[in-house]
Formats: structure tokens, C-alpha cells, sequence
């Protein structure tokens, strides 16, 4: 036997055999609702509240507020109630530890959490308003970061449909970007589209704009917002436009319905390109360079 070889009783490792059964046998407690604390912070938040109400009611009488102004009562009464009962939502928006020391019994806790109650009942228009705003101010900036982390997802989805970045650059005498395809190795110009439709952003009373910003959260990636339109109010767009892209989005032809006049397309790009588009109902063919737009930054017409 090894000097190292630990020895157990054949008693003492049935005892420890017996204890693990046991223990092992015995559920695990429940979380129950503690009925008596809630019951107690119920009464206080209801008491405090009646009181705050009667204060209010007393304090307007004593201030000699005119009748057609003083709420009864009966209804301060009830203001004082429904601020108190709104005071755990006020609570709980400044992030205050009273109601922990309330469940520890802290005496301290239970006195501040009263005379909080008492003052909102005294005060209740007042702090009813308060809450309310704060709470619709909450949820309009909840609402606002939804957007803002929905739109970011949408510009990184829409960011994928073109590839980026292209290896070999080289600048024309027009400041617009010539590069070598990394989807068509063996054609030097990938703007494939410059010329194919024109050259004119104007044709038989029809305009294609673009409308460009950048994209929060994707840096040298700017959103593109295309329209194909009548040119004067007498005429209208009527059935579909197609598109043609790069050739470095994923699809290249897109096919977009004229809805009121107006056929819109939006992109994620990160570099300047040639988009044609042709007027399904007329033939008419419509062209524009993004390298020739004032409102966008050199640097992006460059790539």
C-alpha cells in the first residue's frame, strides 16, 4: 500500500454516503411573495397618501385660494392617494435604495419613505405631472436608441451589398476614381455604366437625382437615396424604373415602382460610381456620376 493512500471506516463513508442522500433528497426552498412586507408598504404608501391629500386640501384653505380654484376634499384626497401610489415609480426611475432598507426593517428607510409620500400627496398635481413626463421622457429616449441601434443594423446589412475596399486606385483627370475590378480582374474601368445611358441626368422631361448623408457608426460609408422623377409637375412618372449599380453590388439590377411620381432607391456605398437608370413605360435613359456631386466629400468621389 502506497504511504500516500488515504484510509476511510467502512462506517464513516456510509455516514457520508447517508448525509450526501439526504441532502440530496431535500428540495430546494421556494421563492414565495412576502405578503406581510408588501401589505406593510401598501398601508404606509396608502396612509401617507390620505394625508398628503388632507394636507394639500387644508394648506390650499389656509393660502385663501379661491373656491373655483381649491379642489374639494374628496378629490384632494384622491390626487394625494394616486401621487403616493406613483411614488415607487419615482423611486425606482432615480435608482434610490430606500426600498432595500425597507426590506432589511431600517428604521431610517421606513421614516424617509413615509414623509416621501406624504410630500407627493401634498404636492400631487405637481409631482403626478412630474412622474409622468419623466416616464414618457424615458421612453421617448428608449425609443430614440431603438432607432438609432435599428438603423445602424439596417447601414451594416446594407453596407455588405457592396464590396469594399478595391485594391488598385488611380485617379482621372476628372478627380473620379478608376480601380481595378475585383469582381472583373480583367477589365481595368469598373465603372461600367459611365456613358451607357446617355450621359445626362435629364431626358425627355425625366431627372434622376441623389439625395447623400453619412452613416452613423460606419465611417467613410454614405447613405444614397436615388429618385427618378418628371421634371415639371404637368408630367408623372408612371410604372417602373430599373437601376443599374456597381458592379460590386449584390444585386447589380434592381427594378423599383414609381409610387406618386417618384421612383426612390436607397444604397450604402463607400465609394463614387456611375448609376443608370432606364424608364420602363418610355425607353428613356438616365445617367449620373457620382463624382460629379458638390455635396459629396472628395475623399468618397476619390474611391
Amino acid at each position: 500500500m502506497s504511504p500516500d493512500t488515504l484510509i476511510i471506516p467502512k462506517d464513516s463513508l456510509d455516514k457520508l454516503l447517508a448525509a450526501y442522500e439526504k441532502v440530496a433528497a431535500t428540495p430546494l426552498p421556494k421563492e414565495t411573495f412576502d405578503w406581510p412586507v408588501f401589505g406593510t408598504i401598501l398601508l404606509m404608501i396608502i396612509l401617507s397618501g390620505l394625508l398628503g391629500g388632507f394636507v394639500n386640501y387644508h394648506y390650499g384653505k389656509s393660502n385663501k385660494v379661491p373656491d373655483d380654484d381649491s379642489p374639494s376634499l374628496k378629490n384632494s384626497i384622491f390626487m394625494g392617494l394616486g401621487a403616493a401610489l406613483l411614488v415607487p415609480v419615482f423611486l425606482a426611475i432615480t435608482q434610490s435604495n430606500i426600498f432595500d432598507g425597507l426590506l432589511k426593517n431600517n428604521v431610517k428607510d421606513h421614516i424617509l419613505f413615509i414623509s416621501f409620500c406624504v410630500l407627493a400627496g401634498i404636492s400631487s398635481t405637481r409631482f403626478i405631472s412630474s412622474v409622468s413626463d419623466t416616464i414618457l421622457k424615458k421612453v421617448d429616449e428608449a425609443k430614440e436608441k431603438a432607432k438609432e441601434a435599428n438603423e445602424k443594423a439596417n447601414a451594416v446589412a446594407k453596407a455588405t451589398q457592396q464590396m469594399n475596399p478595391f485594391p488598385n486606385k488611380t485617379v482621372t483627370d476628372k478627380n473620379v476614381s478608376i480601380y481595378k475590378s475585383s469582381v472583373d480582374p480583367d477589365t481595368p474601368d469598373i465603372d461600367h455604366n459611365k456613358g451607357r445611358f446617355g450621359g445626362s441626368r435629364e431626358a425627355d422631361g425625366f431627372i434622376i437625382s441623389v439625395d447623400s448623408r453619412p452613416v452613423k457608426g460606419l465611417e467613410d460609408w454614405y447613405k444614397l437615396i436615388y429618385t427618378v422623377k418628371a421634371k415639371d409637375s404637368d408630367k408623372k412618372l408612371t410604372g417602373g424604373v430599373k437601376f443599374y449599380l456597381h458592379n460590386t453590388f449584390k444585386p447589380q439590377v434592381e427594378i423599383i415602382e414609381a409610387i406618386n411620381g417618384v421612383a426612390r432607391l436607397e444604397k450604402i456605398a463607400w465609394g463614387a460610381f456611375t448609376i443608370g437608370a432606364e424608364i420602363l413605360n418610355t425607353g428613356t435613359k438616365l445617367e449620373l456620376d457620382l463624382g460629379d456631386e458638390p455635396d459629396l466629400p472628395d475623399d468618397f468621389k476619390r474611391r
